[in-house]
């Protein structure tokens, strides 16, 4: 995983487990950080700001029940499948750059997965306009939820409706999966996604903010 997410007493002084977590990661050649909830972050972050580690993103999680979503009859033609192909994954911008070399086997993991897809013209094989990943899986209630990510749209094809497309696409396949609801996450300061998802019927669950390591030995 990217970050650690601190639960519950680590059985160690909380140094020593900072510590710890600081050099497996830096044994990977990554660079360590935490997952921390906001607003109140508990004594494990002001333990991280007083060893100079450094804030990150601040990052909202938002949810909505899956009803709403479910593509209108004129909706756009969106594509599932199973797997990404080249042209989906050509199509994907980590975090706006280049994907990292292992990028399609952390895509490819879980077991209920969509990759949706918006074609030029509505043709298979014409060019991706615009992405989204889909994965469904059970809650501790049983409740089956669909996480979406990696949302990606063309620029030259944006404000079309087309991010919306891919989502109300990824709901539909869902739905036939057995989900009740759906989650994403977004940078606090994304306005377009944010009004985007706010439209759509989505609302605020949690928001969480990294903490990273300084370049310097911890």
């Amino acid at each position: 995983a990217n970050s650690a997410l601190p639960l519950g007493d680590p059985g160690r002084p909380a140094v020593q487990a900072v510590h710890e977590v600081a050099a497996w990661y830096r044994s990977r050649g990554l660079r360590p950080r935490f997952l921390l909830p906001l607003p109140d972050a508990g004594p494990l972050d002001a333990l991280l700001a007083d060893a100079g580690w450094l804030t990150g993103d601040v990052v909202r999680v938002l949810v909505a029940p899956l009803g709403p979503l479910l593509p209108a009859q004129d909706a756009p033609a969106v594509r599932i499948d199973s797997a990404p192909d080249d042209a989906w994954v050509a199509a994907y911008h980590y975090r706006g750059g280049a994907l990292p070399a292992n990028a399609r086997t952390v895509l490819a993991g879980g077991e209920r997965l969509g990759f949706a897809s918006v074609r030029a013209h509505g043709e298979p094989d014409g060019a991706v306009l615009a992405i989204a990943r889909g994965c469904v899986d059970p809650a501790a209630d049983g409740t089956r939820w669909l996480g979406v990510t990696a949302v990606e749209v063309d620029p030259a094809a944006r404000r079309q409706g087309l991010a919306g497309a891919t989502l109300r696409g990824l709901a539909g396949w869902a739905a036939d999966q057995g989900a009740a609801c759906c989650y994403l996450q977004v940078a606090a300061d994304n306005a377009p996604a944010l009004a985007l998802y706010t439209a759509a019927g989505f609302t605020e669950h949690h928001t969480y903010q990294y903490r990273l390591a300084p370049d310097l030995s911890v």
